[in-house]
């Protein structure tokens, strides 16, 4: 096992909404924030613990299961927007 005092506790993610993903006024489709979810779950475990969740499923023939999610949304994800002040905006 491995120290886990100094791991982070919270962890925090961006996304770029796909226009695929978006309904036709540019908002994120509600379904797809699910997804979005997910996809963050895996990814700030590798990035963040060098943990993968599917290896460690294989090794326990076991796995995690999504049962409630929250989300606090402080503004609307819209197709074009950039995520973040330091990543370029992609879709202009």
């Amino acid at each position: 096992m491995f120290d886990t005092q100094n791991l982070p506790k919270e962890l925090e993610s961006t996304a770029i909404a796909r226009f695929q993903d978006c309904d036709p006024f540019s908002h994120l489709n509600n379904a797809r924030y699910i997804d979005y979810f997910l996809n963050a779950r895996e990814n700030q475990l590798a990035l963040s613990y060098n943990f993968n969740i599917f290896d460690h499923g294989k090794t326990l023939n076991a796995n995690w299961v999504m049962t409630k999610t929250r989300s606090l949304t402080q503004a609307g994800a819209v197709y074009g927007g950039n995520p973040h002040p330091n990543t370029p905006d992609l879709l202009q």
